[in-house]
């Protein structure tokens, strides 16, 4: 990651299971029942507001949906920096 988005998500203030979402989703996409199983967390309330959350400040968003499934992407560095410059 280039150092200037690792440093913007370094002043945000976020969960560390929101900050294991977001790793996750820079990865690879997915949906959010996906993450909830590979993190473990028993409550899809939780990972629910977490990903309102990180789509709220624009770390993440959805990038493509199959029937109900909404697959979730991170912001790129290049997405971030186009934001940034307009």
């Amino acid at each position: 990651m280039k150092e200037q988005y690792i440093r913007h998500l370094t002043t945000l203030d976020i969960s560390g299971q929101a900050f294991k979402i977001l790793l996750i989703l820079t990865i690879k996409e997915s949906t959010q029942s996906k993450v909830q199983e590979y993190l473990n967390i028993k409550d899809k309330a939780q990972v629910n507001k977490i990903f309102k959350e990180l789509s709220y400040k624009g770390l993440i968003e959805v990038s493509k949906v199959e029937g109900r499934n909404k697959f979730y992407k991170a912001i790129t560095f290049k997405t971030f920096f186009v934001v940034l410059v307009y």
